[in-house]
């Protein structure tokens, strides 16, 4: 039996258009008092298969909303304990600060030993097994298994920790075995290049670019979900319908004729809304605040991505909080209020991503930390260790 390409495509556009999305409401209860609210009981459900509605579970006792079903939405207060550390404690890298009693901070590699309050790391020509063994300003030789300097601009590369914390190793496409030490920042607008990792685009003088060859929907990637591929340096390709309501991507049209912004449901609304690129003030928030990140840690360990701390807990947490508000745009969009307080990892993931970043406040209501009694024993402790390290440094 033949299947006409009409019937085809009637089909996907049926299925576009028939997904609903599922406005996420506030209890009208006191969020606020969530002490009578008991493990089994139920914090998510849904009405007329649209409109779902958020209840508190009793976070003083370290319980979480834990979803039992996605469609209609269900979920009930579910106790653990382990999903809500206080502090978990931090892996240093060579040179990176340290404690004695490993109470904030522990070094992971190297030695495994803190001297004067810093990690300490193997030295040049000392075996090594990975680049985080090494002192900064020396890298993991995968051929001699021992440290060596990092390796100069324009000098043949096989990974970005050979070329140490202010250049990357940019390939001129997927098959080549070597590649060429690059600065971070350098690259003009226009120019070209492969990018492996989202790390590579950074070489580009504004800190990112687009794939050369997009067309249809496009979503900017990041992280684990990074698409390997030709960038254009400075590609600022814009959503023009950015937050407005869509039925399809073809509905949340750019600045390049031929690429269209996605269309998703947002947690805070019954319709669907465009997303964003490269070009739009939210993703620009967040390269600006990689290249301030990136200043103030030029030297810190090669092995040190631009994910890490690397001292500078300020302007990291800003930039974590700049990129989950552009990754996350459309479910955050519009999310409730109870809705950004009680996610979780597991309930409404991109919501709880953004929170965990941009609200430090929202853990220490999860915990139960500003209650009428003050804070608890354990941040106060907190506080007077990190006062004496910063002095002690």
């Amino acid at each position: 039996m033949r299947i006409s390409i009409f019937t085809v495509l009637t089909s996907i556009i049926g299925v576009l258009y028939a997904q609903t999305c599922q406005e996420i409401q506030c209890s009208d209860i006191d969020l606020t008092d969530n002490s009578n609210i008991n493990v089994g009981d139920e914090c998510l459900k849904s009405f007329s298969g649209s409109s779902t509605v958020l209840s508190s579970c009793n976070t003083y006792d370290k319980q979480y909303c834990h979803m039992t079903a996605t469609s209609p939405m269900a979920g009930v207060c579910k106790s653990n304990a382990t999903r809500f550390e206080f502090y978990p404690v931090e892996i240093a890298l060579p040179g990176e600060r340290c404690d004695p009693q490993r109470a904030l901070y522990e070094c992971g590699y190297g030695y495994r030993s803190c001297s004067a309050f810093r990690c300490l790391g193997f030295l040049e020509n000392e075996r090594c097994a990975r680049h985080e063994d090494c002192n900064p300003g020396l890298f993991c030789d995968t051929t001699l298994n021992t440290c060596q300097k990092i390796k100069d601009l324009d000098n043949q590369c096989q990974q970005s920790q050979d070329c140490g914390r202010t250049a990357t190793c940019i390939f001129l496409n997927s098959a080549d075995a070597n590649g060429k030490c690059t600065e971070y920042y350098t690259v003009p607008q226009g120019t070209s290049i492969y990018a492996k990792t989202e790390e590579d685009t950074f070489v580009c003088e504004d800190g990112y670019g687009s794939l050369t060859t997009v067309t249809g929907e496009y979503e900017y990637k990041i992280g684990t979900d990074f698409v390997a591929g030709s960038y254009e340096c400075g590609k600022a390709i814009l959503s023009e319908k950015a937050g407005e309501e869509c039925k399809t991507s073809f509905d949340c049209y750019s600045s390049d004729g031929s690429v269209f912004a996605k269309c998703d449901c947002s947690s805070g609304s019954n319709s669907k809304i465009c997303g964003i690129l490269p070009g739009n003030e939210e993703w620009k928030d967040y390269f600006s605040s990689v290249k301030k990140y990136y200043k103030a840690t030029k030297n810190c360990h090669g092995a040190q991505t631009f994910e890490g701390v690397c001292g500078e807990s300020e302007l990291n947490d800003k930039k974590q909080c700049k990129k989950a508000m552009a990754k996350n745009y459309i479910q955050y969009t519009e999310a409730s209020e109870c809705v950004k307080l009680y996610s979780n990892k597991y309930l409404f993931p991109e919501v709880n991503e953004v929170e965990e970043w941009c609200n430090t406040k929202r853990k220490y209501t999860l915990l139960g930390i500003n209650s009428g009694y003050g804070p608890s024993i354990s941040v106060l402790v907190l506080t007077m260790l990190t006062a004496f390290l910063s002095f002690s440094l």
